[in-house]
């Protein structure tokens, strides 16, 4: 029979489908991504347009080496060398190339064979690194004759990105989808970690209260549920399933508050707050901050608690928490243990 009772208070723990429906969202969502990452690093490749010929940035080109310089100048971010900018002669002109290491080193050990093709994306030179161009050039032809005003007559006016392809979107896609699903592996380690919680809480449960009367109870048409709160009240205890299942006698609370989490300030969610008789703060009622039926069913459930807990103390003002410190709680819990027997 003990056994039964605990199965029926496993079933009101799974009425809450909070959990599973977040990681089957985020399981569905990183299939979908995912598998859109796959097909878009699948397409062929446009024909590249020779880098001449580019009039804007964005566009998927191609320029032959015939002789290449080491990295004239690099981006950092943190640091971390994020961008090498390597200068290259083309079939008219120089111009230069973003590219990784092992890029530079295969061209550096085939181009004494055969003549170099570079693919990548078209970009705009920022006006900084012209520069840092002009510069370079100015030393290895001992001259002072390149500037900004005269750059494009011996460099293209665009540079190629050779680490990035028309394709690349495909990799974002595919890191979103592994993201989503490493969220849904996390939400199911968190929910198999609930469901352990509920069930240790159920053994506590039938240790310190009649699981038969609560179960009895469950059946009472006097029964009030809250769903937005995830919170059922019976005629002597109050149970949550909000995360992981709880079952409070009213006799045990002695205090009674509204509490908030907040997320970089932001108010998240709202939960009730229940200390016990044992001194033990517990959480109850937690539900999403945000629309207005919400809050409406929050503001009842408190109510309802309150009304059939009317001698704990109600609300984190100055005087509880006075009443409820290290000093005084002894004091307090008596006082309205006293008060219960005289009811």
């Amino acid at each position: 029979m003990e056994n039964e009772n605990k199965k029926e208070l496993m079933k009101i723990f799974y009425k809450n489908k909070l959990f599973n429906k977040v990681a089957i969202c985020f399981l569905l969502i990183g299939i979908f991504l995912f598998a859109m990452g796959i097909i878009i690093n699948s397409r062929a490749l446009p024909n590249a347009t020779a880098l001449e010929d580019v009039t804007s940035s964005n566009t998927y080109v191609k320029e032959n080496i015939y002789a290449i310089t080491d990295y004239f100048a690099t981006y950092s971010e943190d640091d971390i060398v994020k961008d090498k900018y390597y200068m290259a002669l083309g079939e008219t002109k120089l111009y230069i190339i973003n590219m990784e290491d092992s890029q530079y080193i295969d061209i550096c050990n085939n181009i004494e064979d055969e003549i170099i093709t570079i693919n990548g994306m078209s970009e705009e030179i920022s006006d900084e690194l012209k520069q840092f161009a002009i510069d370079t050039y100015n030393e290895i032809y001992e001259t002072d004759e390149l500037n900004l005003s005269n750059f494009d007559q011996v460099f293209l006016p665009y540079l190629i990105n050779a680490k990035k392809t028309p394709n690349d979107v495909g990799i974002i896609f595919e890191d979103l989808g592994i993201i989503s699903l490493i969220c849904s592996v996390i939400f199911v380690i968190i929910y198999i970690g609930i469901v352990m919680k509920t069930k240790s809480n159920i053994k506590k449960v039938s240790k310190e209260y009649d699981l038969s009367q609560i179960s009895t109870e469950l059946s009472f048409p006097s029964k009030k549920e809250y769903e937005k709160t995830k919170t059922i009240f019976l005629d002597t205890y109050v149970i949550d399933y909000s995360t992981a299942l709880d079952v409070i006698k009213y006799s045990d609370i002695v205090w009674i508050y509204p509490n908030e989490r907040r997320i970089n300030g932001v108010k998240s969610s709202i939960q009730i707050v229940v200390v016990t008789k044992d001194k033990k703060r517990r959480l109850i009622a937690e539900t999403d901050a945000f629309g207005k039926k919400n809050k409406t069913q929050f503001e009842e459930t408190y109510k309802e608690l309150v009304s059939r807990r009317p001698n704990a103390l109600n609300g984190y003002t100055k005087e509880n928490i006075e009443a409820m410190s290290k000093n005084n709680i002894d004091e307090t819990i008596d006082r309205i243990y006293q008060s219960d027997v005289r009811q």
